[in-house]
C-alpha cells in the first residue's frame, strides 16, 4: 500500500534556529529541537520532522503571537511568556515577541494540546473517524487507538487515519490496529471476532508483517484470564518480532501477576494500572526495563490505583494518561481530567500531571514534536481562563484550541 509522506519546509528550521527567544537569551536543554532530516522532493530540499502532517506553504505564513498567558507544560510552571507561531510550528517562546497578528491571552493558562493515550475510536458502528473532531474541539489534539474494537478492516482504517491526520479540525490519531489474541480471548471483543486471531507463531509473524506494511506503528496484546490467552511462547514471539520491526508493544492487563509475566517478556507499556497491589519487585523491574504504565480505569478501583501510581512514580516510573473511552465522546475532557485528578491524589504536582498528559503521552505515541510549548514543536496549544489546580476542573472550560497552528476554537 502506498503511504504518503509529509514534510515541513526548511524555512521553519531556519526560523526556529534564529535568535534565542527565552528570557535571559539562553535556550535550556529541554528546548533542544527534535531531529530534522533534509530530503529532496521534485528537485527541492525540505526538512522532515514527522511523516504524517500536511505540506507547509511554500511561502512564509502569517506569524501569530500568543501574548500574556502563563505557560504550563513539562518545561514551564506558570511563567508568563509570549509564543510565536508560524506555518503550524512554534518558532519562539519569550518576551515581547513580534508577529503579524497578536492574540491577547492575558489571564489565561497556555498548555500543550492534551493527549489521550488510550481510547477506542473504531467501534461496532464503524470506523468512528468523525469523532476525532470532538476530541480536538475539547482541547485533546492527539489520541491513541489502543485496540480496534471493531469488525471493520485495518487497511481501510489506516487510509482514513492518514486522511484525518492532514485535517487540523481533527485530533491526530495513532493506532495499534486490532488486538492480538487467541480465539475466545479478551482481545476478540464482545462479539468474539474483533481482534487478530493467533493460533501459531506463524500467525504472529504474518500479522506483524501486515501491520508494518500498512503503517501501524505499535501493537497491542490482550491478557485478562488464566484461560483463553496467548501462551508464553506466543507472547515472546509477538514482542520480539514487533521490536525487530521497530514497533512498541502494549498489553491489556488488569492484574499485577499478568503484568509481572509480560514485563519479563519485554513489554513496553501496560495499558491499565493493575487493580490489585503491585509488589516492589514488579515496580522496580518496570522502572529498570523502561516499561510505561497507563492510568486508565481509575473509576473502578481508585484507592488501590492511587497507591500503585504513587509507588510507581516515586520509584521513577514513566506514567501515561488514558481514559479507555469508547463511547460518549462529548465527555472526553471530563474523562481525561478525572484520570489526571487521580494522579494528583497520588502525589504528583499539577505540572507533573500536565507533563504526563502531554510530554509523556507524546513520547509514548511516537510523536516527539508535540506535547511541549517549545521552539520547533507543533503548534498544538490550548488555553483556559485562570489557573489549573489539582482538580483539573478548568480543563472543562477550554476557550482556545490551536491545532497544527490553525485556530479551531477561540
Amino acid at each position: 500500500m502506498k503511504r504518503t509522506l509529509f514534510f515541513l519546509l526548511s524555512l521553519v528550521l531556519a526560523l526556529s534556529l534564529g535568535p534565542a527567544a527565552y528570557a535571559g537569551g539562553e535556550t535550556p536543554e529541554s528546548a533542544e529541537l527534535p531531529p530534522f532530516e533534509t530530503v529532496t522532493f521534485d528537485g527541492e530540499e525540505y526538512v522532515r520532522l514527522r511523516d504524517v502532517r500536511a505540506w507547509a506553504d511554500a511561502s512564509a505564513g502569517e506569524a501569530v503571537v500568543l501574548r500574556g498567558a502563563g505557560i504550563l507544560d513539562a518545561s514551564h510552571n506558570g511563567e508568563v511568556m509570549d509564543v510565536l507561531v508560524r506555518d503550524g510550528y512554534i518558532v519562539a517562546v519569550g518576551e515581547n515577541l513580534i508577529g503579524d497578528r497578536v492574540i491577547d491571552l492575558t489571564g489565561y493558562t497556555l498548555l500543550p494540546g492534551l493527549i489521550d493515550s488510550h481510547v477506542h475510536v473504531a467501534g461496532s458502528s464503524g470506523y468512528g473517524i468523525e469523532n476525532l473532531t470532538t476530541w480536538a474541539r475539547h482541547g485533546i489534539t492527539s489520541v491513541r487507538e489502543e485496540g480496534m474494537l471493531s469488525t471493520s478492516g485495518e487497511m481501510e482504517f489506516i487510509d482514513l487515519i492518514e486522511e484525518a491526520n492532514a485535517d487540523p479540525q481533527s485530533a491526530y490519531l495513532v493506532s495499534c490496529g486490532k488486538y492480538f489474541d487467541v480465539p475466545g480471548g479478551y482481545g476478540m471483543g464482545p462479539t468474539g471476532n474483533m481482534g487478530v486471531v493467533i493460533e501459531s507463531g506463524g500467525d504472529i509473524i504474518a500479522e506483524i508483517d501486515l501491520k508494518a506494511e500498512l503503517g501501524y506503528p505499535q501493537i497491542k496484546l490482550g491478557i485478562n484470564s488464566d484461560t483463553n490467552r496467548m501462551s508464553p511462547e506466543q507472547f515472546v514471539t509477538a514482542i520480539d518480532y514487533a521490536h525487530e520491526n521497530g514497533m512498541p508493544v502494549a498489553a491489556h492487563i488488569n492484574y499485577a501477576r499478568y503484568l509481572e509475566e509480560l514485563v519479563g517478556y519485554g513489554l513496553d507499556e501496560a495499558a491499565h494500572t493493575p487493580s490489585d497491589e503491585m509488589s516492589g519487585d514488579l515496580i522496580d523491574g518496570m522502572v529498570a526495563n523502561d516499561v510505561r504504565m497507563n492510568t486508565s480505569g481509575a473509576e473502578n478501583y481508585e484507592e488501590q490505583k492511587v497507591a500503585n501510581l504513587k509507588a510507581f512514580y516515586e520509584a521513577g516510573g514513566f506514567i501515561t494518561v488514558g481514559t479507555d473511552l469508547m463511547r460518549n465522546y462529548d465527555s472526553c475532557m471530563t474523562a481525561l481530567s478525572s484520570e489526571m485528578a487521580v494522579l494528583a491524589k497520588a502525589g504528583l504536582s499539577v505540572q507533573e500531571v500536565i507533563a504526563c498528559a502531554t510530554h509523556n503521552n507524546a513520547l509514548a505515541l511516537g510523536i516527539e514534536d508535540t506535547g511541549d510549548i517549545l521552539p520547533g514543536y507543533q503548534a498544538d496549544i490550548v488555553a483556559v481562563k485562570g489557573e489549573v489546580d489539582e482538580s483539573f476542573a478548568a480543563l472543562s472550560e477550554i476557550s482556545f484550541v490551536m491545532n497544527d497552528g490553525v485556530l479551531i476554537v477561540g
